[in-house]
């Protein structure tokens, strides 16, 4: 996995590190699994587990990305969430409807301007929900764009350490 960081900033080696002991973490945590990990939590063997709908998320370059934008804004003291889309379907068996589907994967506010960050890996494509989205409200004035790396975000934001 490759994540274009600019060593000068504070934040990118931190912010680095911290990505990819999430995901070797969560590589581990897959192949580690123990039969005794399966039988010791008596709480979660009362609730069934709710299976996630298509592929799973929240894991890979991708993620490390975000990770590391999220902390390299935070770092400069930008404002900024993770925002997820779509919809989850709750234990009881409804459905709960999250952020409206394309949404950008990170918000933030910058020098009184919503921001909004649809985070890619090297060689990932834009769905066209979510570059309508980009062009939705990029129009109505907000700053939005498609980062790649924190060196996007600095480019896009016109912040150079």
């Amino acid at each position: 996995m490759t994540i274009h960081l600019a060593p000068d900033h504070p934040a990118s080696r931190a912010a680095l590190a911290q990505a990819e002991a999430t995901s070797a973490n969560q590589h581990e945590s897959k192949r580690g699994r123990s039969k005794q990990s399966h039988t010791n939590d008596a709480q979660a063997l009362k609730t069934p587990p709710v299976k996630p709908q298509g592929k799973r998320r929240g894991s890979g370059p991708e993620q490390a990305i975000q990770n590391a934008i999220l902390a390299y804004l935070h770092a400069r003291g930008i404002l900024a969430w993770r925002i997820n889309s779509g919809a989850v379907k709750a234990a009881h068996g409804g459905l709960i409807k999250l952020a409206p589907k394309g949404h950008s994967d990170i918000f933030a506010l910058y020098q009184a301007k919503a921001v909004f960050i649809e985070v890619k890996r090297q060689g990932g494509k834009v769905s066209p929900d979510q570059q309508a989205f980009l062009d939705r409200v990029r129009s109505a004035g907000a700053i939005a764009f498609v980062a790649r790396s924190i060196d996007d975000v600095e480019e896009q934001l016109g912040e150079s350490s």
